[in-house]
């Protein structure tokens, strides 16, 4: 899809692309590898987009929400018990937009989902892996 629009935008000379990835992206994921993989591939592919469509005046925005009000602890076969409250859905829609408006290339939703990735830039990647199992396997 962002192919098939983005060339049309670009011919335009104008344009906006808001993907959803998730603070899943920035991390491993054990007990849900293909998720947290696909959503890091949603981050890195969105911000190399970007960066070639800077030119062409089209913004791409990956939307990096966390635990949001949804139905997908439902589908994943998991409970939704985590760390943080889940946040509303309208409220992660209207974070998204507001940013994508402001041509942000990474919105991470959430004080503390920000605190968080920062963090773990300064965390040894083995300890990383070790929490996100920790707190994987609570949820099965």
């Amino acid at each position: 899809l962002c192919y098939l629009y983005a060339k049309d935008m670009k011919a335009y000379g104008f344009g906006k692309i808001m993907n959803v990835a998730s603070i899943a992206s920035f991390i491993p994921g054990p007990l849900m590898a293909t998720y947290y993989a696909t959503k890091s591939f949603v981050l890195s592919f969105s911000e190399a987009l970007s960066k070639e469509l800077k030119t062409a005046k089209v913004t791409v925005t990956a939307l990096c929400p966390g635990t949001t009000k949804t139905n997908f602890f439902d589908v994943a076969s998991a409970n939704d018990s985590n760390l943080l409250k889940p946040a509303s859905p309208q409220k992660v829609a209207k974070y998204g937009y507001k940013k994508m408006m402001q041509n942000k290339v990474v919105a991470i939703y959430g004080f503390n989902n920000r605190l968080m990735i920062f963090a773990t830039r300064f965390a040894p990647r083995r300890l990383i892996r070790y929490i996100a199992y920790k707190i994987q396997s609570k949820r099965k």
